[in-house]
């Protein structure tokens, strides 16, 4: 402002100045509060732009960080020598020098977020498909809780990188949410689901050297360690999962090479279908669910929620029978799971390791 208004000694040409500036401050405002909304489909995204006042193809380039030659005039079918004209709408091309998927960017360059318009009822994994991302990433940067979609619908799904001096648009840099500490908490809400309620733990994910765990070792985990919410969420769900074609009984658990309670539910969903298979590792989570009653839990990314699987330890053939609770969590850690499994279960596998070989049937 001072640079506008150097070396102006006329008051009459001073207040028309002043008068100029009040005009066009309120649009400039507007114009750094108006979210850039991400247009076209993968390979070619573009954000459209409104051409203003004293604007050219030069300016316009410093504001998008783009080549005016080389990107800006090619992908409009425009020629240089033309110029550009007042309310003309342009197209400005997202390219390696001013998209960012990843939050990247380069020195003295802030990041401004792309939005697009979501319904409430898409899917966020697929969202994150179309547009080359992670769940974990629409979340973080869209500071959500779990996986459901804003009430406004505007999620950002990545991020135009421009120079921090050159720009109009660096005024509204996008500010980067600090990374969650991954808790027990943060596991359930990605889950979504009261059901994961049962979890106390995080999935054990690093392989650490640990001496020899005996059964009735692990047996000791106390169920008093369960707040009173926790044992309500455990057995509004168990109250629901009554093997198919049996009735519900009060007879305490008694473990067997049986597999746990749910294996008559997995011979009933599985009678006269085919069945499908999954190999790979496993990992575990801890769970005072199952040590009592053999009602084993685990996540899972290839079944539905409630769907019973078939688990089987390749190291010893032993199996047993677990409902799936929900996918698996969208977490660097996870990468090479297909399957988190309560301790309970693995227990009854005959496994304390913290990864171990598996067959998965459904």
């Amino acid at each position: 402002m001072k640079s506008f208004l150097n070396g102006i000694n006329d008051p009459i040409m001073l207040l028309k100045k002043l008068l100029v500036l009040l005009a066009f401050s309120p649009l400039l405002v507007m114009a750094q509060n108006t979210p850039l909304m991400l247009q076209g489909n993968a390979g070619k995204f573009y954000l459209n732009h409104t051409v203003g006042s004293k604007e050219n193809y030069y300016s316009v380039g410093r504001m998008y960080n783009i080549s005016p030659s080389v990107d800006l005039a090619p992908f409009n079918n425009l020629k240089m020598n033309e110029g550009l004209r007042i309310g003309q709408k342009i197209k400005i091309p997202l390219v390696e020098a001013n998209f960012s998927r990843d939050a990247a960017s380069g020195a003295n360059e802030v990041l401004v977020p792309l939005h697009i318009n979501a319904a409430a009822n898409e899917n966020i994994q697929n969202i994150a498909d179309e547009y080359n991302l992670t769940e974990a990433q629409i979340i973080r940067w869209n500071r959500m809780s779990g996986k459901k979609i804003p009430v406004s619908g505007k999620l950002i799904v990545g991020f135009l990188k421009v120079k921090k001096d050159l720009s109009t648009l660096a005024a509204a840099a996008f500010s980067m949410p600090e990374e969650k500490k991954i808790t027990a908490e943060t596991v359930k809400e990605s889950l979504n689901d009261k059901r994961a309620e049962k979890i106390d733990d995080l999935p054990v994910v690093k392989k650490e050297v640990k001496k020899e765990i005996k059964k009735e070792e692990v047996k000791t985990i106390p169920l008093e360690a369960e707040t009173n919410e926790q044992k309500a969420a455990i057995k509004k769900e168990t109250a629901r999962d009554v093997p198919v074609n049996t009735k519900e009984t009060s007879t305490a658990y008694v473990k067997t090479a049986s597999g746990g309670y749910f294996r008559s539910m997995y011979e009933g969903q599985t009678k006269n279908k085919s069945t499908e298979e999954q190999s790979g590792s496993a990992s575990l989570f801890k769970s005072s669910s199952g040590w009592s009653d053999g009602k084993y839990y685990c996540l899972f990314n290839g079944a539905a929620a409630g769907t019973v699987l078939k688990i089987t330890n390749k190291d010893n053939n032993h199996t047993v029978y677990a409902k799936v609770l929900d996918a698996i969590p969208d977490m660097k850690q996870n990468a090479t799971y297909i399957l988190l499994l309560s301790n309970a279960a693995a227990s009854e596998l005959g496994t304390t390791e913290t990864s171990f070989s598996c067959s998965v049937n459904y």
